[in-house]
């Protein structure tokens, strides 16, 4: 197995190593997500638009065309706005539901980098 190097600061890590390094910036990461969930606010404009038109599916009931105030909305593809909905609909509150979706969508490319980078050969002895 290749070592990962670092060429800039000319060190290199065992594959051990590299693994716990990894661990603990995933770690990091979603610990830091976890933490500021409970105690921020939705960002506008995107998501705040998402969650107001989430909770026009959920109030009226109409998942297939989402609409915003009356209107119907197409700027967004619906997979996101169904997620907030459901995540809503299963009991979190509004600012988890609409923030959620993304922070599972971080969750897994930060699973999927160490593939993508394993096959790249990013680290490999060429």
């Amino acid at each position: 197995m290749a070592t990962l190097r670092f060429y800039a600061a000319g060190a290199s890590l065992s594959p051990g190593a590299a693994r716990a390094l990894y661990g603990l910036a995933f770690a990091a990461v979603i610990l830091g997500a976890a933490l500021s969930l409970p105690v921020r606010d939705l960002w506008e404009p995107d998501e705040a638009r998402i969650a107001e038109v989430a909770r026009g599916m959920v109030d009226s009931g109409n998942w297939l065309v989402p609409h915003l105030l009356g209107e119907v909305y197409t700027q967004k593809p619906p997979l996101y706005i169904w997620a907030v909905a459901a995540l809503r609909l299963a009991g979190l509150p509004w600012t988890s539901a609409a923030v959620l979706p993304s922070l599972l969508a971080l969750l897994a490319l930060l699973l999927l980098v160490p593939r993508l980078a394993r096959t790249l050969h990013f680290g490999a002895d060429v």
